[in-house]
């Protein structure tokens, strides 16, 4: 089946399709030279994974999607010992998109050990419980589980946990009661969905009166993608502004932002968040500061794989401006192979 985004995934053993993308199930990441294009295969699934022990006293068994894959004009890759499994698509997005491939050895399984834990990288996923449940049926577990993926991404989640290290935020699940934020929050009053904001846009995010806040929560409550989620109202901390000026005056200014990518409670990979502003490098000292409190942030929210986006306030002092389910962020300023080398290290 196809979906306006692309391939839609049907487990064979679940009446339940979930569209994804065209997929690259990508096995065993180990490092090597880059390879030339003609030299890679195309529309595959490939799959990366890491065998164990375990795995190699492990009779394989069938992937019961195989045919279906095939159907679709995709196949699946296997890769090397001492590996992860990846679940991965092109989204088009620069700081987002990876070509596994290019850097990483694969090769092209048709048998699977049991209960292989994969990663995704397919780009945001509407429903993960149902995403992580099809999976499960075909032996493929994602390396968050749902319950992890919400502590990540959704503010109601991970908010709770860090509430000395962040903002103070206030949620309605309903309609919001806007007398009480103006009350409890006063203005400039930041504004978001549990999830995400609007693109960035400065008339929307940062409502400096009771106007412009209505306007903000009506903008939000018609848009399609983000209307029906729960609106959080946070308070608005100025940030150290970017030595350069921003590239969009009408996005909200970028801060002195760093981004940390945590696997299994360990650093994988950090850089800055605007990076494609340029003009800032962290020193050592803030740098530290601001990892600190990622690692914290690691602790308390117990997600697999994390990202924490810390800030530097004008007073010089770090706070933790939001997290993520890693699977779904960018990787920014960070260099994704080098993350994904730090990954397979701490998995060795």
């Amino acid at each position: 089946m196809k979906s306006n985004t692309g391939l839609v995934l049907t487990s064979p053993d679940a009446a339940q399709s979930v569209p994804v993308g065209p997929l690259c199930l990508l096995a065993g990441l180990a490092a090597q030279p880059p390879v030339r294009p003609a030299e890679r295969e195309r529309n595959t699934v490939s799959l990366r994974a890491k065998p164990s022990r375990t795995t190699r006293s492990t009779p394989p068994r069938m992937i019961p999607w195989i045919p279906h894959l095939r159907a679709s004009g995709l196949g699946i890759s296997s890769g090397v010992e001492d590996t992860i499994f990846v679940l991965a698509r092109p989204f088009g997005v620069p700081t987002y998109d990876l070509d596994f491939e290019r850097f990483f050895a694969c090769t092209h399984p048709v048998y699977l050990p049991e209960d292989v834990e994969v990663t995704a990288r397919v780009g945001a996923i509407a429903d993960y419980k149902a995403f992580f449940t099809m999976l499960g049926t075909i032996g493929l577990r994602l390396v968050n589980d749902p319950a992890a993926s919400y502590r990540a991404n959704d503010l109601r989640g991970w908010y709770p946990r860090i509430t000395h290290v962040t903002a103070r935020s206030l949620w309605f699940e309903g309609e919001p009661d806007l007398d009480r934020v103006a009350r409890e929050m006063g203005f400039p009053v930041f504004v978001k969905t549990v999830q995400q904001t609007l693109r960035h846009r400065r008339d929307v995010c940062i409502a400096p009166d009771r106007d412009a806040l209505e306007r903000a929560v009506a903008t939000y409550r018609g848009d399609p993608v983000l209307g029906a989620q729960p609106l959080v109202f946070r308070e608005y901390l100025e940030l150290a502004p970017l030595p350069s000026a921003p590239r969009h005056a009408d996005r909200i200014p970028g801060g002195r932002e760093i981004r940390s990518f945590w696997w299994k409670g360990r650093l994988v990979g950090d850089g800055a968040y605007w990076s494609r502003d340029g003009g800032w490098t962290p020193s050592p000292v803030d740098r530290a500061r601001a990892l600190s409190l990622g690692e914290e942030a690691a602790r308390c929210l117990d997600v697999p794989f994390l990202v924490v986006d810390t800030a530097q306030r004008v007073d010089g002092s770090w706070v933790i401006i939001e997290a993520n389910d890693a699977q779904e962020s960018g990787y920014a300023g960070i260099s994704p192979v080098a993350l994904w080398r730090a990954v397979i290290e701490a998995e060795r």
